[in-house]
């Protein structure tokens, strides 16, 4: 009898325990996050939310939206929800009239990450952008509010949409339109193998900066990302943490051409940053 007793005892103390997460501080927390991914599933932001779950330890499970109402909802009612949110995404869905809020706060924010353009022209038959007349551009950045401002500065450009980046650099290669926006890391290879020529880029660091030729409203032109949790786990968010610093992830970002990378020490302005650029760019490009 007292066996049976101290048993029942042990037993409610140890969910007690449990309850107030002293098991997970004795044993392991046995969390599991699931990174959800509100970008087209062939996107180079795709890409980028799977090189980052891979780098979680012991492992995360991928969810994959098909609309930013969709994650959000998913982020909204999943315990350990980890977004891979992409800016570009989100403004687009704005202009669409969708629901797609960033809700990073500064202490459960693990990564921001810019990634820049480059200005491309077909290297066999090179045009200036002043020459140029049809500009290939990803559908998700293209709209009338980009193409008027490169025209203000007497351009005579006409937006042609593509599905992404890869394509504006096949159509680039192809000679179908003169001038075209590419993401860095899918213009590299083709640079280097002397496909294309890239006399500007978006990055405000770089030598052939456009900022430096155009008078543009954002010639800092880029894809921003975030990755951030719900989850209160102290544990889980510390693997996270982890996941946005290991050599294959970094190797990733490099070759993808991120110009900027913050991986710790948020604070209200990082989160205020990102959001302003998502609301600036909407009104000034799409709204």
């Amino acid at each position: 009898m007292k066996k049976i007793l101290l048993t029942a005892v042990l037993a409610a103390s140890l969910t007690t325990a449990a309850n107030a997460g002293w098991l997970d501080s004795l044993f392991g927390s046995d969390a599991k996050g699931t990174v959800i991914n509100h970008s087209n599933k062939a996107s180079p932001a795709t890409v980028f939310a799977k090189s980052y779950q891979k780098g979680i330890k012991p492992g995360a499970d991928f969810w994959q939206a098909d609309n930013c109402d969709q994650a959000d909802d998913k982020y909204q009612n999943t315990k350990d929800a980890i977004m891979a949110y992409n800016a570009d995404v989100g403004i687009a869905a704005m202009s669409k009239g969708l629901n797609c809020p960033l809700r990073a706060e500064a202490d459960k924010t693990i990564f921001v990450g810019k990634s820049y353009f480059r200005l491309c022209t077909n290297a066999a038959d090179p045009k200036t952008i002043q020459e140029a007349k049809t500009f290939g551009i990803a559908s998700v950045i293209l709209s009338p509010g980009i193409i008027a401002d490169y025209n203000s500065n007497g351009l005579t450009l006409e937006g042609v949409p593509y599905g992404g980046s890869k394509n504006v650099l096949t159509a680039v290669i192809a000679n179908e339109v003169d001038f075209g926006i590419i993401g860095t890391g899918v213009a590299n290879p083709a640079l280097e193998k002397g496909q294309i020529a890239c006399p500007y880029t978006t990055d405000p660091t770089a030598d052939n900066y456009i900022g430096k030729t155009l008078n543009l409203k954002f010639p800092n032109l880029n894809i921003t990302k975030l990755v951030y949790t719900n989850s209160d786990n102290a544990e889980l968010i510390q693997s996270l943490r982890n996941a946005a610093t290991t050599n294959e992830f970094n190797a990733y970002l490099a070759k993808s051409g991120y110009g900027f990378v913050k991986v710790d020490n948020f604070t209200n302005a990082d989160v205020t940053e990102a959001k302003q650029w998502i609301d600036e760019v909407y009104n000034e490009y799409w709204k």
